[in-house]
């Protein structure tokens, strides 16, 4: 809602345009204009509007699509300018002769100089006092003071209309202001109190809801406190500070305010309605107690899931903490991360961006670790888990750093060693974490460059269970299983992974490939070994060596064997024939003494024949 027509003094051409034919006033500040119908609403009168209907209030122009509706700061800046500048009048325009531009109305009704005005002192108790020891006479009680009209209770009663229209346009912090400003006229007649029929109260429970609404829970509390002073049976201010102090995560707290409020109310119907806030104090203390007994025995999984349960009911930053150090126990880095930066958004403290500090440690990024771990020290110097954990990320890093200057060097025995003494500066490293990957993966490297295929093994299954998409791990493991003879086991282990993610990762599919060209080559003829000649051996002692193998297995030299047995004659026969028309031709000879099979060999030897056939024919026809 904004403001009444009856305070605008422009032209009614040039505030017509401009009136909300939903409330039918001028559009608040934080209007909402349509698209592309150009019309403009107050924020807090279309978005109900919009629930139940999705067409413009004034042209029925369809608004169900996407950015139909925006700020009207945004959408039509113009018009927002034009808007700033429509002459009104202070809506206390008994006591007050301001005139000015709608955008300086808030500012103008908060001022100092308005109340001044008004009442002839400052607006807090501390400008009462000077004004009174400014007359002389300090120990003389206050004089009352009367506005131009002499109406204290009417000039509250209007800072609380502009408050309330203030709050309903979400306007929480402007709502804050004059509701204060309506206080600050009982504590200048503070005979007010008791003839107000409830005002004051009804002000303060308001300006607690606006403190609720801006997360500012201590001053909401001290509200809600002088409320229930007041009156005990205030069952809206109970409640809101049961909720304030479970949002600053003081559940012991909230369930004794909530008990006494409940065990003091004189009517049961009171006691009846505040039952569900108390058994939900109750729960969320529980909760709270269960999770963190959980997280002290280490059982991570299931303290996860007790704060996860307290998450739906309050967002205080402890609880908030506490998942998020419950998802660093377990390794996952990344669902911390984001429960960090949601508390680091509203407020850092030291425990979360200690929390932060530890995410990035087991992300392996220490330098962004040693950040959060110093500006936490400089919220809180005596935190004293938080010097430890920059104490092992100073040791972890400079490690880190040591025993990959080492492979860089070589010295792969050394780096092996550095590696170890990482995990041993945190020996309880999650699993699943990313440095726990990291550590295992390189590691493995160096211990495969020392040729320790089976150290590399175990380093390689400990990483692709913490993280089984790290594609240097699978690599690692290939060429280890490789180096123990093991290219069938190399080429299972890979199948899988080129049916998904594999066949689009450079490393991996070269790796597959290599594995299936070791398994062809372990699997083909030995045409040496049939031979029984030497890999360095001539032509001419080839064709030598088959004539006298071809005399010795020809089938018609075998007669008296049986049938199983001159099949197998004629199979190595027939091998016989392979092997000497490869062997004896430079171009296959040199394919197959790469690694190369049969199929492989004819494959190749037919592509550069096409290769060739194509560049003659080019040259031909130029």
């Amino acid at each position: 809602m904004g403001l009444e027509l009856a305070f605008c003094i422009s032209p009614e051409s040039h505030a017509g345009e401009f009136t909300c034919l939903i409330c039918h006033c001028l559009i608040d500040l934080n209007a909402t204009s349509t698209q592309p119908c150009s019309h403009a609403f107050c924020t807090s009168c279309i978005e109900p509007w919009l629930k139940m209907h999705q067409r413009c209030p004034t042209c029925n122009e369809d608004l169900s699509h996407s950015g139909a509706v925006g700020p009207l700061s945004q959408n039509e800046k113009l018009a927002y300018r034009v808007l700033r500048r429509i002459k009104v009048r202070c809506p206390f325009q008994d006591d007050c002769d301001w005139t000015g531009d709608y955008g300086d109305l808030q500012a103008h009704m908060t001022n100092d100089e308005h109340f001044i005005s008004m009442f002839g002192k400052s607006a807090g108790p501390e400008g009462a006092v000077a004004q009174e020891k400014k007359s002389g006479d300090p120990t003389a009680p206050p004089k009352p003071q009367n506005t131009k009209q002499g109406n204290h209770h009417g000039v509250s009663v209007t800072y609380k209309e502009q408050g309330d229209a203030r709050f309903q346009a979400n306007n929480y912090v402007e709502a804050q202001d004059l509701y204060s400003k309506a206080l600050n006229i009982f504590t200048l007649q503070p005979s007010l109190k008791s003839t107000s029929d409830g005002l004051y109260t009804s002000i303060l429970a308001n300006r607690a809801a606006a403190r609720m609404m801006l997360r500012d829970f201590a001053g909401l509390i001290s509200d809600c406190n002088e409320v229930l002073k007041i009156d005990k049976n205030y069952i809206k201010a109970a409640i809101r500070k049961n909720k304030a102090l479970t949002e600053m995560g003081k559940f012991e707290e909230a369930c004794a305010a909530i008990r006494e409020f409940a065990a003091e109310a004189t009517s049961p119907a009171i006691r009846d309605a505040v039952a569900a806030e108390v058994k939900r104090a109750e729960g969320l203390r529980s909760g709270w107690q269960q999770g963190q007994e959980q997280f002290r025995q280490k059982d991570f999984g299931r303290a996860k899931n007790s704060f996860n349960v307290l998450m739906r009911n309050t967002s205080a930053p402890k609880v908030v903490i506490a998942s998020a150090r419950s998802d660093l126990g377990l390794g996952l880095v990344d669902s911390a991360t984001r429960l960090v930066l949601q508390v680091n958004r509203r407020h850092a403290t030291p425990e979360s961006l200690e929390c932060g500090g530890i995410a990035m440690l087991l992300s392996g990024e220490f330098d962004k670790a040693m950040e959060y771990f110093k500006e936490a020290a400089r919220m809180d110097p005596e935190l004293e888990s938080n010097k430890q954990e920059l104490r092992r990320c100073r040791t972890m890093r400079d490690c880190m750093a040591d025993a990959r200057r080492k492979v860089f060097e070589r010295d792969f025995a050394k780096a092996v060693e550095l590696y170890e003494g990482v995990k041993a500066a945190y020996a309880e490293l999650p699993r699943q974490s990313p440095l726990y990957a990291t550590l295992h993966v390189e590691a493995a490297g160096a211990k495969l460059r020392m040729k320790d295929f089976a150290g590399c093994l175990k380093d390689c299954a400990t990483c692709l269970y913490a993280k089984d998409d790290c594609a240097t791990a699978w690599v690692y493991k290939a060429k280890a299983l490789h180096g123990l003879g093991r290219e069938e086991e190399a080429l299972e282990d890979l199948r899988p992974l080129m049916s998904s993610w594999g066949a689009g990762h450079a490393a991996v599919r070269d790796a597959y490939e290599k594995a299936e060209f070791e398994v062809k080559k372990k699997n083909r003829t030995d045409y040496y070994k049939l031979f029984g000649l030497p890999t360095v051996c001539s032509e001419m002692e080839i064709k030598k060596q088959y004539k006298v193998k071809a005399l010795e297995l020809h089938p018609d030299k075998i007669v008296e064997r049986t049938e199983a047995e001159q099949k197998k004659a004629t199979a190595v026969f027939q091998l016989l024939g392979e092997g000497l028309e490869i062997l004896t031709d430079p171009q296959k000879r040199a394919l197959y003494d790469e690694g190369y099979d049969k199929e492989a060999i004819e494959e190749r030897v037919a592509a550069a024949n096409r290769a060739a056939h194509s560049q003659n024919h080019h040259r031909h026809h130029r």
